[in-house]
């Protein structure tokens, strides 16, 4: 549905059944006095992605349109190309960016990983030729930096919303398309094998203190706990769990190589090393469980519009990486008129029952 115009070579492959049955949350259980809810395989959800669609293009780039609108284009005029800045790549590059990147930092990690993660398993396939490129996004290019593979790393600078600041000879881009054949943002819960695989492979001081990690959203610009409000919650959670088992309460609250411009595996030591972690609006923080170990208890809470489509994410990682997958469904109601990009604060949260919901949880699991 990027295309503008028709590309030279379209190779479709499904995704395997097993692969894209997720695991929705169904039933009621208890578990040590706490009811909690467990997943439950369901099986056609119609934004689940079936197919992994191979699209090759020449002379490929992003350029403007008559309606002031930025297009992938196939064929494009490489004169028009170069007025507008784009450094010509020659060759045969694999695209490991998201479509719409430089939406912000959460998104284009969130969907790039998986696209990135489909170009290298078919790098992996031509037998690793070294004269391939890849284009990725900075962090995803220091990871593949520190793999050592033998491959050329086209790094996309997040400029605006579909920058691309690259005219490819050669372009192969992979696109998940849905049961219903549109293009999706949702991932199979291999799709992020790649960053998995390399950062746990990497040694990792241990924790001299047992800990859990609280991802808050107070710099983000929708889906915000009223600061106040967010306050009261960590406190309560800090005297619990100091008063229960002694565990440390870490928050985070933005990505490390946004403050100090360091690359994903800060984030992925904070993540690796936590007992448990708690999410209680959803965003782009949770696509560190992907470095989380099997057995992480992972607490979120999901309603209506704040969960929208997007909590699929957190349930296809959980479920890929053997984590054990708690939700909260609040008794409180929504705003009127309330959507998932408002910038409203949540003032309808209730942060005395998200506290205990976690803390019963950790109990259960036996955490603290």
């Amino acid at each position: 549905p990027h295309l503008q115009v028709v590309p030279d070579l379209v190779i479709r492959r499904p995704i395997p059944d097993h692969t894209w049955h997720i695991w929705t949350l169904a039933r009621d259980a208890e578990a040590g006095g706490v009811r909690v809810v467990v997943f439950e395989e369901f099986e056609r959800y119609m934004l689940w992605p079936r197919e992994l669609v191979l699209v090759y293009c020449r002379d490929f780039a992003i350029l403007p349109t008559r309606q002031e609108a930025t297009k992938y284009q196939c064929r494009a005029g490489r004169l028009a190309s170069a007025m507008t800045g784009k450094r010509w790549v020659s060759g045969v590059t694999l695209v490991g960016v998201d479509p719409i990147f430089g939406v912000n930092i959460g998104h284009d990690r969130y969907n790039s990983f998986p696209i990135l993660n489909a170009s290298m398993s078919l790098w992996e396939q031509m037998g690793r030729p070294e004269e391939v490129s890849v284009l990725c996004f900075p962090q995803a290019c220091d990871l593949l930096r520190r793999s050592g593979r033998r491959i050329r790393i086209l790094e996309e600078e997040p400029v605006a919303v579909q920058h691309f600041g690259v005219h490819l000879e050669h372009a192969v881009i992979p696109v998940f398309v849905t049961r219903a054949g549109s293009w999706t943002s949702l991932y199979p819960p291999g799709a992020y094998n790649l960053a998995h695989r390399e950062e746990m492979s990497r040694p990792r001081k241990k924790s001299e203190r047992k800990y859990i990690v609280y991802c808050s959203r107070r710099y983000q610009g929708s889906r915000k706990i009223p600061p106040q409000l967010e306050a009261e919650l960590i406190d309560m959670l800090n005297r619990s769990l100091s008063a229960i088992g002694g565990l440390e309460l870490r928050v985070f609250a933005r990505p490390s190589y946004e403050l100090s411009h360091s690359d994903v595996k800060d984030d992925a030591d904070l993540f690796y090393g936590a007992s448990a972690v708690l999410n209680p609006i959803l965003g782009s923080a949770t696509l560190n469980l992907i470095q989380s170990r099997a057995g992480t208890v992972v607490v979120e809470m999901l309603s209506g519009k704040v969960s929208s489509d997007m909590s699929i994410h957190t349930i296809s990682i959980s479920h890929a990486r053997g984590l054990r997958y708690f939700v909260l469904f609040p008794s409180a109601p929504e705003a009127e008129n309330w959507w998932y990009f408002d910038s409203r604060p949540l003032y309808w949260f209730n942060a005395t029952e998200f506290h205990d919901f976690a803390i019963g949880v950790l109990r259960a699991t036996h955490v603290v």
